[in-house]
């Protein structure tokens, strides 16, 4: 619950791994804000320990910065939340202009966010599998094919003028660092874990090589202020036992 002392008992297992890690390891203590980044970096300061090897950063600069590292998207990609690009309805109505359809640019818009890319859904076969949950009325295999081919559309126009969700280039820097063996990162705390998805959590697993002691994650559901559900399993996340 509200100050239980959560973050005090992340920034206290910040300080034991600085103090007992190796000289080349590297630990990640992320949080969802760029205001809250800046809080806990006031409140290391005052922990008097090393920072040797400890990126304090919140999910999207890294993500940011990692995507112009290993160069995820070009280096003029535009992010839809972030920058000033055109709206993606916009995009889904100039498609569905020229073909008619009874899914609207808001449905289809949705089914984009909330199912594929929420889910890193790659293929047709995946997506026919993938829950719904929360959708509304059920869709047949007819009519998740018809919308799939959409999809593509719309995947090609944006990629044409190098345009991106912010959850897709979660998903693409994910699969460039499982695909090439890289973890950036040899342990990560993670701060107000309320605030993130499955999109930043799967990402949050790529980062660091599972091992004991990897990951150490602390929130309180009852404070999210971001309407997100959670699910360990589906990320690869191990929290039994």
């Amino acid at each position: 619950g509200a100050g239980t002392g959560k973050t005090v008992a992340a920034l206290h297992r910040l300080k034991v791994l600085a103090e007992s890690k190796k000289n080349d390891e590297r630990i990640l203590f992320t949080t969802y804000t760029k205001a809250l980044t800046e809080n806990l970096t006031v409140l290391i300061e005052g922990m008097n320990f090393s920072m040797n090897g400890i990126t304090v950063v919140n999910i999207d600069k890294l993500v940011r910065d990692l995507a112009i590292k290993y160069n995820i998207a070009g280096e003029e990609y535009k992010i839809f939340e972030f920058d000033s690009v055109m709206n993606p309805n916009e995009i889904w109505e100039e498609l569905i202009s020229v073909e008619l359809t009874k899914y609207s640019p808001e449905f289809l818009e949705e089914e984009y966010k909330d199912v594929i890319l929420y889910n890193n859904v790659q293929t047709l076969e995946d997506y026919i599998k993938t829950s719904r949950k929360g959708r509304g009325k059920p869709l047949s295999r007819r009519q998740r094919a018809e919308i799939w081919d959409y999809v593509e559309k719309f995947k090609t126009y944006k990629a044409e003028k190098s345009l991106f969700y912010k959850d897709e280039i979660y998903n693409l820097l994910c699969a460039y660092l499982k695909k090439n063996e890289i973890n950036p990162f040899d342990y990560c705390i993670v701060d107000e874990l309320q605030d993130f998805s499955n999109v930043e959590l799967r990402l949050v697993r790529c980062l660091v090589d599972e091992k004991p002691n990897d990951l150490f994650m602390v929130g309180d559901p009852m404070q999210k202020i971001y309407e997100r559900n959670i699910n360990f399993s589906n990320i690869g996340i191990n929290v039994r036992g």
